[in-house]
């Protein structure tokens, strides 16, 4: 074996322009896999990170939780780490939305702002259970908010209707007999405001300002977990404790490849593999490209060997061998090429993605991420590439007998009409057409192996620019949303003018050629419980045990000319 090795050595070096020609092409196949894979995994943290930036890391969301059942979250086998907010009661305040008239102070623990976005507009963060950090909308709805340093007192307490304690899940009806019970007197400093939480934390329908405060209560909690795998979270979910009411952040999910919707995870599945055997397909003919070019000659080397005794079994030890140490050589420079050039490409691109960012992550920059299960992935299927690329001339060559090998008789076969070429490719080529046509039929195997190669780039040129097109189209949709408009509009609060006198002014503006309304209202209401799917039980606000008829609360829109 060593002396075939040996042997295998000396032909590379004998042969430094081949050698070199297939070190070029395995560098080029093994850039490509490097730069679609590392710059996919790249893309991926990017939309990641500016989720996490926009709206938090977590991958679940608990409300309502029972004091005592917060630690059945924490300890489940399934849970990597959970945060939460601790209810510290609601304050009555002047405000101008009649729908939400009250305070919600809650308490965050240590890691809360690891796993939810907290931004803060002004000032800082509390340092103890007497300061207070007070949310945007409070600034938007209360006609005389409270200042930087200004002291609030409050009553706190807890939301009584009918006997029934309410929590964040249930809206404020202003025609109701709700009451504020078991208050008790606290002042607090506000020491910062910060831009409202996502509204899987923050409810629309929650009837509280949600202020933030550190130290001890003994609320109910709201609880925010990450998995272990959030990947397989769909899987999972069902396995978590059932406490409280739960929601996912399938923003988040979805950039881990985690999809609720069964078919959309087999198409994502698919699309992918066919992508990937594409790229495979077109890096083996690129590679076996770069091998047939010696073809010949390898064919000429294996029936020396054979006719000096090497078995087939030697032979295809000396194949791969030499394909390993073209791989040892390449596959570290394509990587480095592969990684520059993409990287290169994003940092030049960098201000192009700015339409994959969600509000609230504008900082957020694209930018290369070098991981090393990408790079492994990416070396795994460039030396299996290489290996099959290397196996096929092999593969002809140890199924000739020696003496066949040697003289080269199945790859140029002459015979007396082979070479002849008729007198209409003289007039349309001329003298370089009919040395070209016959060369093609001395050798009809190299003839061939250029047509499926032009073949094959056509292919790819077509396959890559279609995946390009509905690529675009993809992120038209998502960026246009599920209407044909060009800008949205939105106003909130009860003193805003109607929405057709809106509309009718701004469809006076210049360029403006069409455009519709619609109200939007989140309605609290009952539902007998065998009319609801196991869905949305699962999401009712309130559903005691033994009863026929669960509390939720629906968001209805109402059209302008539907």
């Amino acid at each position: 074996m060593n002396v075939l090795h040996k042997y295998t050595r000396k032909s590379l070096r004998a042969n430094r322009t081949r050698t070199l020609v297939t070190i070029i092409g395995i560098v080029l196949s093994m850039a490509l896999f490097t730069a679609v894979i590392e710059g996919g995994y790249s893309g991926i943290q990017y939309v990641i990170r500016s989720v996490t930036e926009a709206e938090g890391a977590y991958h679940a969301v608990y409300h309502d939780v029972a004091p005592e059942d917060v630690s059945l979250l924490s300890e489940d086998e399934n849970v990597r780490q959970t945060s939460s907010l601790r209810r510290v009661g609601w304050a009555r305040i002047e405000t101008a939305n009649e729908y939400m008239p009250y305070l919600l102070i809650e308490s965050m623990d240590r890691e809360f702002t690891d796993r939810a976005a907290v931004h803060l507009i002004s000032g800082r963060m509390p340092e103890n259970a007497d300061e207070l950090i007070l949310p945007s909308n409070y600034l938007e709805y209360v006609s005389s908010p409270a200042q930087l340093g200004d002291t609030l007192t409050l009553d706190v307490g807890v939301r009584m209707s009918e006997g029934n304690v309410m929590s964040d899940l249930n809206a404020y009806d202003p025609e109701g007999d709700e009451t504020l019970e078991q208050t008790q007197s606290r002042t607090y400093t506000v020491v910062g405001f910060y831009k409202r939480m996502t509204t899987d934390i923050d409810g629309y329908a929650s009837p509280g300002f949600v202020s933030l405060t550190v130290g001890e209560a003994d609320g109910t909690a709201t609880v925010l977990l990450t998995v272990n795998n959030p990947n397989r979270f769909y899987d999972v979910w069902p396995m978590l404790p059932d406490v409280g009411v739960s929601e996912c952040h399938s923003d988040l999910l979805h950039c881990y490849g985690s999809f609720g919707d069964g078919t959309l995870t087999g198409v994502m599945n698919g699309f992918m593999t066919i992508l990937i055997l594409l790229i495979v397909f077109g890096s083996i003919s690129l590679i076996y490209n770069s091998f047939s070019i010696s073809v010949n000659e390898r064919t000429r080397q294996f029936g020396i060997l054979k006719s000096v005794g090497a078995t087939n079994k030697q032979i295809r030890s000396s194949v791969l061998y030499e394909a390993l140490v073209l791989d040892a050589v390449a596959i570290p420079l394509g990587m480095i090429i592969g990684c520059v050039g993409i990287g290169v490409t994003l940092y030049l691109l960098r201000d192009n993605f700015a339409t994959f960012l969600f509000e609230g992550s504008s900082q957020v920059q694209m930018q290369l991420v070098i991981a090393p299960m990408p790079l492994i992935i990416s070396a795994v299927i460039c030396l299996v590439t290489t290996l099959i690329s290397a196996w096929i001339p092999a593969r002809k060559a140890m199924r000739l007998t020696a003496i066949d090998a040697v003289r080269q008789s199945r790859d140029v076969k002459i015979s007396g009409s082979d070479v002849k070429t008729s007198r209409l490719t003289q007039r349309l080529f001329g003298f370089e057409g009919t040395m070209a046509s016959k060369n093609f039929k001395r050798n009809r195997r190299r003839y061939r192996s250029t047509v499926v190669s032009l073949f094959l780039s056509v292919t790819l040129f077509i396959a890559a620019s279609s995946f390009c097109a509905y690529l675009t189209d993809l992120v038209d949709d998502v960026n246009a949303g599920d209407a044909n408009v060009d800008l949205y509009y939105s106003v909130y609060g009860a003193d805003q003018p109607d929405g057709g006198e809106l509309l009718r002014m701004l469809g006076e503006a210049d360029g403006v050629t069409d455009g519709l309304y619609l109200h939007l209202n989140s309605v609290d209401t009952l539902f007998p419980a065998d009319v609801l799917t196991a869905q949305a039980l699962d999401s009712a606000v309130y559903l005691p045990a033994g009863s026929d008829t669960a509390n939720t609360y629906l968001d209805v829109a109402f059209i302008d000319g539907a």
